[in-house]
């Protein structure tokens, strides 16, 4: 246990928090409840509508999942929908209507036909945790999703029926696993997937599978290094170059996986995203650092100013901007990744782990939630005239990783805050 004496601030996960209203019904009091912010939640899938660029969904992890849709390029949200018994792992939007969305999940996948609205859900045949799912560019129908299946190998379903109905097309019986799927935008006949597979000496070696006969035959094509190959990209106006990430390095090949060059360098990443405008400028999100490459991933530079919230689950990169999703919500940046900011408007979804309020003066509280930081309240002040929503202030002097499981607030002077951290 660690415990912390911080003199007016302090900071660590991130929060829901509801305030409760009363209405008469009859002789009897109904409760009501309203949220009242912080804004924010661990987004960990988040995706763009290939025929509106406006359009992004945002998944929150938990149960019930919370869905999300934004028209206006991330800057506000509307809450679609919840589904319980389900964690989102991936997410794929048909390319020619944006209210189809299909979702990954362990043992199903699920698919709604209204931006969320209502989910109905497929079963796979051999149960698989998938971890990846795209769909063919030039038909919608034709789906492709991978990951692990219960027997613990490798495996990739297809599906020619807008997901009704899927096909097993590679398994491997080894100890391994599927973590991306890439198709190519010209030819989606070639996909590349990427994973990794565990040896007899319990090594990890990185796995690349390649098919240029839409999933018919999948051959190996990636370097042989003991990581496990996370996030595969290819550049959709040069389908020759193709970039993977791992845990500690870049990987870049320039002829179509024939060979591979590691990058320069520290830059390593969870995920990856190539400018549209401009293939030479890539950009990899790690933890609290985003790596941004202009000579084609040959070299790269940190940013992270403004950027909270740990690993990062999706970067997405626009013309004029980026966005990406991590344990505090969504982010984005308007100056090529060195400075960031949340836009999180809408998106109330953090998991509060403790709650304060300070008894000499009832408005100030404060909150702790899990993946983000704490937060003071104490502005009664709405954003609007319809909701009592106070302003949260995040509180950033004291800045752990770990879950704070308690703060206490010093009964003479409710500027001293104390909180430990680790416990349930």
């Amino acid at each position: 246990m660690k415990l912390f004496k911080k003199s007016y601030i302090l900071i660590f996960p991130l929060l829901i928090s509801v305030t409760p209203q009363w209405s008469s019904k009859g002789n009897c009091q109904e409760q009501q409840w309203i949220s009242i912010g912080p804004e924010g939640g661990e987004v960990t899938s988040l995706v763009q509508a290939p025929s509106d660029s406006s359009i992004f969904y945002a998944a929150v992890w938990g149960n019930p999942v919370k869905f999300y849709k934004s028209e206006d390029s991330g800057n506000s949200w509307l809450e679609m929908g919840r589904l319980a018994d389900a964690y989102f792992l991936a997410f794929a939007v048909d390319p020619v209507n944006s209210a189809i969305i299909y979702a990954t999940n362990y043992g199903f996948i699920y698919k709604s036909e209204n931006s969320g609205l209502t989910w109905e859900k497929i079963t796979l045949p051999a149960n698989l945790s998938a971890s990846s799912i795209v769909i063919n560019p030039a038909n919608p129908n034709i789906l492709y999703s991978g990951g692990q299946a219960t027997t613990g190998g490798s495996i990739i379903y297809k599906s020619e029926t807008a997901g009704e109905s899927w096909s097993m097309i590679y398994y491997s019986s080894q100890n391994s696993w599927i973590s991306s799927i890439a198709i190519d935008q010209t030819n989606p006949n070639i996909l590349y997937a990427a994973g990794a597979e565990v040896k007899f000496d319990y090594t990890i070696t990185g796995v690349i599978l390649k098919t240029d006969n839409a999933g018919a035959t999948w051959t190996p094509t990636g370097p042989e290094i003991n990581r496990d190959f996370q996030h595969i990209i290819i550049d959709p106006s040069n389908p020759d170059f193709i970039l993977f990430t791992t845990e500690s390095y870049i990987f870049r090949s320039d002829n179509a996986g024939q060979d591979w060059q590691r990058n320069e360098g520290d830059a390593c990443g969870n995920v990856l995203a190539i400018d549209p405008d401009d293939s030479n400028i890539i950009y990899a999100g790690y933890e609290n650092e985003i790596y941004k490459s202009t000579d084609g991933g040959e070299n790269w530079d940190t940013h992270a100013t403004g950027l909270y919230g740990g690993a990062c689950c999706q970067i997405i990169a626009e013309n004029d901007f980026l966005i990406l999703s991590n344990h505090a919500g969504v982010f984005k940046s308007t100056t090529g990744g060195t400075e960031w900011y949340t836009s999180n408007s809408g998106l109330v979804a953090g998991k509060a782990t403790v709650v304060r309020v300070a008894q000499s003066s009832p408005s100030t509280a404060y909150i702790a939630i899990e993946g983000d930081g704490l937060y003071k309240k104490n502005d009664s002040s709405t954003k609007n005239n319809s909701a009592a929503t106070p302003l949260w202030s995040r509180l950033t002097q004291f800045d752990v990783c770990d879950r704070i499981a308690d703060i206490e607030i010093d009964k003479s002077n409710m500027d001293i805050l104390y909180a430990y951290t680790g416990g349930t």
